[in-house]
């Protein structure tokens, strides 16, 4: 991950510590591990996870953060385990309570969270 995605990721979680006190949210720090599988055990998982229950439903938000291209940095791509991570995810586990997306900085990342949240 980079400086800038890194920023993007600690300045959500700080959003979401404040926001929302009903919600976990952890980094899976798999750009640390992701030559080892066996450290991280799944290649190309999301960047953040949020959860939230609500009447007895446990509701997940599998986030990945990119860069959004603007200034003077340059849009973030997806790698291909992050592609396979996503295909695989929407063919076998998306549900009403398990959602997944790619969002292009900061501001994309708290309205693809607020909309989450508002609909759980």
């Amino acid at each position: 991950m980079n400086k800038t995605e890194l920023a993007i990721q600690k300045a959500v979680i700080e959003f979401v510590h404040l926001q929302y006190k009903d919600v976990i949210i952890t980094g899976t720090n798999n750009e640390a591990n992701r030559h080892d599988t066996r450290a991280i055990g799944c290649k190309g998982i999301t960047d953040l996870i949020l959860f939230r229950r609500k009447d007895d439903v446990l509701y997940t938000l599998f986030l990945e953060l990119k860069t959004n291209g603007k200034g003077l940095t340059r849009r973030g791509t997806l790698q291909p385990s992050q592609i396979t991570f996503n295909r695989v995810f929407d063919t076998c586990f998306v549900a009403t309570n398990a959602k997944r997306t790619l969002c292009y900085g900061f501001d994309e990342a708290i309205t693809a969270i607020k909309d989450w949240y508002n609909f759980t």
